[in-house]
């Protein structure tokens, strides 16, 4: 039996993932997943006119995926708090007049 491209594309992610002691990261469902995790999992890989898309996915490992997030939690961070201050800026000044 043959298996689907979507198949043996999720496969070459998890043996990209182990080859070289990363984890897996789906895009669309913005979960990290143990390689292991990633073969027992209900994501899947779309295939078109017999060509499998496994962009969705990505092998990296996992503290820099943690870094990514932690420099996204402070740029948010920052945001409010430039927000935060403009809005405090602005009504301060409206109750004066």
């Amino acid at each position: 039996m043959r298996e689907s491209p979507g198949a043996a594309e999720k496969k070459a992610k998890y043996q990209e993932a182990i080859l070289s002691g990363c984890w897996i990261y789906s895009k669309v469902s913005r979960k990290w997943y143990t390689p292991l995790e990633f073969m027992e999992s209900t994501e899947t890989i779309s295939s078109h006119r017999g060509r499998a898309d496994g962009s969705n996915f990505v092998v990296k490992h996992p503290l820099v995926g943690l870094q990514e997030r932690i420099d996204l939690l402070k740029r948010t961070h920052e945001e409010i708090d430039t927000f935060n201050k403009k809005i405090h800026s602005y009504y301060e000044l409206k109750t004066r007049r």
